[in-house]
């Protein structure tokens, strides 16, 4: 007699297809750690954020607008390079140069080094990083509180306390949320809570927009619009610009190499007095201009470039990386000082007989047209 032979196979296929194709949601705890390895270890993000500064005892809210960029770099006082930039102006934190940028009075303020080793906390600690993802969410062990809908997208919320105790009888209360997208682990909000005797006190809300992440290697660089002058805190001390006909300051400095230069050296001649610093981009764009080719001063023009911001040893270090074909000097404060020069880069040529001839604060084409060969 003939058995009859079974073939379960067929059957066997499409057990294991629902075993394998029912994959288990990732915990909330696996989510913050996506969420966290994403920003943490991206090379370049950049994104858009609206924050909204609410006050519900006034019952106003401020509304700020702003855009960022970040670059892991190995900074002296941050990991990261960025740009942030509003209406009214920004900061920049770029290769170790920390600057303040303002569109209101066309001025880019650069900090100089004694200062950002005082005051450091200016570049990890405003309202750019605060409110920026890469520090919020290292701020403390946040805990999954609850799913939320939140324009329209399930977002996973996550909290904790920065703050639990009491102020002169009254108890304070300090949350911080995070609100991570399961299904991509970015972050479109962040808020801030603070509560006073357990009435809502102030409520900041930070929205995320247009987030992009990028691991290949994109330096960070930003140039000032035109006729920007970069500026020191010292210049908020000094006078006027020097005025066109008076008498030109003397002076006595040494260049690079230690030789005395000093203006009466050049009595018969016109002198180009070319206040710059390092951390200019203008300043710099002059120099290139004045290393074109095509480019020669005329015969009755001397160059002096005159550096009233950087130390000697940067200086140093700066013109061995980029051509200056004539002298430089430092440690010339109290000489800016005399000549009124408030921004850089700035330039004043002085004639023949040692009397102000012309002052061009920014580089300008009219200036290239008093000094350039034709």
């Amino acid at each position: 007699m003939m058995r009859k032979k079974f073939c379960f196979i067929p059957c066997v296929f499409p057990i294991l297809f629902l075993i394998f194709s029912c994959e288990r949601p990732l915990t909330p705890e696996k989510i913050l750690e996506n969420s966290k390895h994403k920003y943490l270890t991206s090379a370049h993000i950049s994104y858009f954020s609206e924050l909204h500064w609410k006050n519900p005892l006034l019952l106003e809210v401020d509304t700020f607008f702003q855009e960022l960029q970040f670059q892991k770099h190995p900074n002296p006082h941050w990991d990261y390079n960025y740009i942030g930039m509003s209406t009214k102006g920004g900061l920049l934190y770029i290769n170790g140069v920390f600057s303040e940028i303002n569109h209101i009075d066309s001025t880019l303020r650069v900090y100089t080094e004694d200062e950002l080793e005082i005051q450091s906390d200016l570049i990890s600690e405003n309202m750019y990083t605060n409110f920026s993802p890469l520090t919020f969410l290292l701020k403390g062990n946040f805990v999954y509180k609850q799913d939320s809908l939140v324009a329209n997208r399930l977002l996973k919320n996550y909290f904790f306390i920065s703050m639990d105790t009491v102020i002169d009888d009254y108890k304070v209360l300090l949350e911080n949320h995070v609100f991570i997208d399961p299904e991509n682990y970015e972050i479109p909000l962040m808020m801030t809570k603070h509560y006073l005797n357990g009435k809502e006190n102030q409520i900041i809300a930070a929205w995320f927009k247009h987030i992009a992440f990028e691991n290949d290697t994109k330096y960070l660089q930003y140039t000032a619009p035109e006729n920007y002058l970069s500026t020191t805190t010292a210049d908020k001390e000094l006078i006027s610009l020097i005025k066109q006909r008076s008498k030109a300051p003397e002076f006595k400095l040494e260049d690079l190499q230690g030789n005395p230069v000093q203006l009466n050296d050049f009595k018969g001649k016109k002198v180009l007095l070319n206040f710059s610093m390092i951390n200019c981009g203008w300043c710099k764009h002059a120099l290139d201009n004045f290393n074109k080719p095509d480019f020669k001063f005329k015969e009755e023009v001397i160059p002096l470039y005159i550096n009233p911001v950087d130390r000697r040893e940067r200086m140093l270090k700066y013109v061995e990386i980029n051509t200056i074909d004539f002298p430089v000097m430092t440690g010339a404060k109290e000489v800016g000082k005399a000549y009124g020069v408030t921004g850089y880069p700035t330039f004043i040529l002085i004639d023949e007989e040692g009397y102000v001839e012309k002052t061009f604060v920014g580089f300008q084409d009219e200036m290239v047209d008093h000094i350039k060969f034709k």
